[in-house]
Protein backbone atom coordinates (compact mmCIF):
# COMPACT_ATOMS: atom_id res chain seq x y z
CA UNK A 1 0.00 0.00 0.00
CA UNK A 2 1.38 3.31 -1.05
CA UNK A 3 1.74 5.71 1.84
CA UNK A 4 -0.31 8.87 1.57
CA UNK A 5 1.60 12.10 1.29
CA UNK A 6 1.21 14.37 4.26
CA UNK A 7 -1.00 17.37 3.57
CA UNK A 8 0.85 20.54 2.65
CA UNK A 9 0.98 22.97 5.55
CA UNK A 10 -0.85 26.22 4.82
CA UNK A 11 -1.55 29.50 6.58
CA UNK A 12 -4.90 31.15 7.02
CA UNK A 13 -5.42 34.73 5.82
CA UNK A 14 -4.32 36.28 9.13
CA UNK A 15 -1.16 34.17 9.31
CA UNK A 16 -0.27 35.00 5.71
CA UNK A 17 -0.81 38.70 6.39
CA UNK A 18 1.32 38.46 9.55
CA UNK A 19 4.14 36.67 7.69
CA UNK A 20 4.22 39.04 4.73
CA UNK A 21 3.91 42.17 6.87
CA UNK A 22 6.73 40.97 9.09
CA UNK A 23 8.96 40.18 6.10
CA UNK A 24 8.26 43.56 4.49
CA UNK A 25 8.22 45.88 7.50
CA UNK A 26 10.38 44.25 10.19
CA UNK A 27 12.91 42.26 8.15
CA UNK A 28 12.92 44.68 5.19
CA UNK A 29 13.42 41.56 3.08
CA UNK A 30 15.01 42.31 -0.28
CA UNK A 31 13.13 39.33 -1.74
CA UNK A 32 9.74 40.43 -0.42
CA UNK A 33 8.28 40.89 -3.92
CA UNK A 34 9.07 37.25 -4.73
CA UNK A 35 7.31 36.02 -1.59
CA UNK A 36 4.37 38.32 -2.34
CA UNK A 37 4.10 36.92 -5.87
CA UNK A 38 4.16 33.34 -4.59
CA UNK A 39 1.51 34.05 -1.96
CA UNK A 40 -0.83 36.18 -4.07
CA UNK A 41 -0.68 34.32 -7.38
CA UNK A 42 -0.19 30.67 -6.47
CA UNK A 43 2.57 30.58 -9.06
CA UNK A 44 4.94 27.62 -9.14
CA UNK A 45 8.52 28.29 -8.05
CA UNK A 46 9.92 27.56 -11.52
CA UNK A 47 7.36 29.86 -13.14
CA UNK A 48 8.11 32.81 -10.87
CA UNK A 49 11.85 32.45 -11.42
CA UNK A 50 11.35 32.46 -15.21
CA UNK A 51 9.25 35.64 -15.25
CA UNK A 52 10.54 38.49 -17.38
CA UNK A 53 9.60 42.12 -16.87
CA UNK A 54 7.71 42.09 -20.17
CA UNK A 55 5.42 39.40 -18.70
CA UNK A 56 4.03 41.89 -16.18
CA UNK A 57 1.40 44.27 -17.54
CA UNK A 58 0.94 47.08 -15.04
CA UNK A 59 -1.99 48.61 -16.95
CA UNK A 60 -4.14 45.46 -16.98
CA UNK A 61 -2.66 44.21 -13.68
CA UNK A 62 -1.86 40.82 -15.15
CA UNK A 63 1.10 38.48 -15.28
CA UNK A 64 1.56 36.21 -18.29
CA UNK A 65 3.14 32.91 -17.39
CA UNK A 66 4.88 31.73 -20.54
CA UNK A 67 7.82 29.69 -19.30
CA UNK A 68 9.33 27.91 -16.33
CA UNK A 69 12.86 27.26 -15.16
CA UNK A 70 14.15 23.89 -16.27
CA UNK A 71 14.85 22.26 -12.90
CA UNK A 72 17.33 19.82 -14.48
CA UNK A 73 19.39 22.66 -15.97
CA UNK A 74 18.18 25.78 -14.20
CA UNK A 75 20.20 28.08 -16.46
CA UNK A 76 17.52 27.42 -19.09
CA UNK A 77 13.77 27.78 -19.35
CA UNK A 78 11.13 25.45 -20.76
CA UNK A 79 7.41 25.53 -21.45
CA UNK A 80 5.10 25.64 -18.45
CA UNK A 81 4.01 22.40 -16.80
CA UNK A 82 0.54 22.44 -18.38
CA UNK A 83 2.04 23.09 -21.82
CA UNK A 84 0.07 26.27 -22.46
CA UNK A 85 0.72 29.80 -21.20
CA UNK A 86 -1.78 31.39 -18.84
CA UNK A 87 -2.56 34.82 -17.42
CA UNK A 88 -2.98 35.66 -13.74
CA UNK A 89 -4.65 38.78 -12.41
CA UNK A 90 -2.67 40.54 -9.69
CA UNK A 91 -3.88 42.86 -7.00
CA UNK A 92 -2.74 46.42 -6.35
CA UNK A 93 -0.59 45.38 -3.38
CA UNK A 94 1.39 42.85 -5.43
CA UNK A 95 1.78 45.34 -8.25
CA UNK A 96 3.11 47.89 -5.75
CA UNK A 97 5.61 45.34 -4.36
CA UNK A 98 6.82 44.55 -7.89
CA UNK A 99 7.16 48.25 -8.74
CA UNK A 100 9.19 48.92 -5.60
CA UNK A 101 11.34 45.87 -6.36
CA UNK A 102 11.91 47.08 -9.93
CA UNK A 103 13.16 50.42 -8.66
CA UNK A 104 15.60 48.66 -6.31
CA UNK A 105 16.80 46.47 -9.19
CA UNK A 106 17.28 49.51 -11.45
CA UNK A 107 19.46 51.11 -8.77
CA UNK A 108 21.77 48.08 -9.07
CA UNK A 109 21.81 48.09 -12.87
CA UNK A 110 19.45 49.17 -15.62
CA UNK A 111 20.15 45.88 -17.39
CA UNK A 112 18.24 44.12 -14.57
CA UNK A 113 14.98 45.87 -15.51
CA UNK A 114 15.04 45.64 -19.30
CA UNK A 115 11.89 43.99 -20.72
CA UNK A 116 13.74 40.72 -21.44
CA UNK A 117 15.46 40.59 -18.02
CA UNK A 118 14.34 37.98 -15.51
CA UNK A 119 12.38 39.66 -12.73
CA UNK A 120 13.86 37.61 -9.89
CA UNK A 121 17.33 37.12 -11.37
CA UNK A 122 20.50 37.21 -9.32
CA UNK A 123 22.77 40.28 -9.27
CA UNK A 124 24.24 39.25 -12.63
CA UNK A 125 20.86 38.93 -14.33
CA UNK A 126 21.00 35.12 -14.36
CA UNK A 127 18.19 32.80 -13.32
CA UNK A 128 18.33 32.01 -9.62
CA UNK A 129 18.70 28.41 -8.59
CA UNK A 130 15.28 27.08 -7.57
CA UNK A 131 16.90 25.22 -4.68
CA UNK A 132 18.62 28.40 -3.50
CA UNK A 133 15.26 30.19 -3.46
CA UNK A 134 13.75 27.34 -1.47
CA UNK A 135 16.60 27.70 1.04
CA UNK A 136 16.08 31.47 1.23
CA UNK A 137 12.41 30.95 2.02
CA UNK A 138 13.12 28.21 4.59
CA UNK A 139 15.50 30.55 6.40
CA UNK A 140 12.89 33.30 6.49
CA UNK A 141 10.28 30.92 7.87
CA UNK A 142 12.66 29.96 10.68
CA UNK A 143 13.16 33.66 11.50
CA UNK A 144 9.41 34.14 11.37
CA UNK A 145 8.81 31.26 13.77
CA UNK A 146 11.34 32.80 16.15
CA UNK A 147 9.25 35.97 16.13
CA UNK A 148 5.88 34.15 16.10
CA UNK A 149 6.32 30.73 17.75
CA UNK A 150 2.73 29.66 17.01
CA UNK A 151 3.21 29.96 13.25
CA UNK A 152 3.43 26.72 11.34
CA UNK A 153 6.35 26.03 9.02
CA UNK A 154 5.11 26.51 5.45
CA UNK A 155 7.31 25.83 2.43
CA UNK A 156 7.09 27.56 -0.96
CA UNK A 157 4.67 24.96 -2.27
CA UNK A 158 2.66 25.60 0.88
CA UNK A 159 2.32 29.23 -0.22
CA UNK A 160 0.78 27.93 -3.47
CA UNK A 161 -1.60 25.76 -1.45
CA UNK A 162 -2.35 28.68 0.88
CA UNK A 163 -3.32 30.79 -2.12
CA UNK A 164 -5.62 28.08 -3.48
CA UNK A 165 -7.19 27.43 -0.08
CA UNK A 166 -7.91 31.12 0.51
CA UNK A 167 -9.51 31.46 -2.94
CA UNK A 168 -11.74 28.44 -2.28
CA UNK A 169 -12.72 29.89 1.11
CA UNK A 170 -13.73 33.10 -0.69
CA UNK A 171 -16.07 31.09 -2.91
CA UNK A 172 -14.02 31.14 -6.11
CA UNK A 173 -15.05 28.25 -8.36
CA UNK A 174 -12.62 25.28 -8.04
CA UNK A 175 -12.02 25.21 -11.82
CA UNK A 176 -10.91 28.85 -11.74
CA UNK A 177 -8.58 28.11 -8.80
CA UNK A 178 -7.17 25.10 -10.63
CA UNK A 179 -6.38 27.14 -13.72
Amino acid sequence: IKAARPEAATWDADELRTALTWLRDKRKDEHFALWQVFAFTGMRRSEALALRWKDINTKTQRISIRRAVNTVDWSKTKTVKTGSPRVIDIDEETLKALSKYKIARAELSFSLVKPDAFVFADENGLIRSPDAVTSLWARRVLWLIDAYPDMERVNIKGLRHTHATLLLELGVHPKVVQE
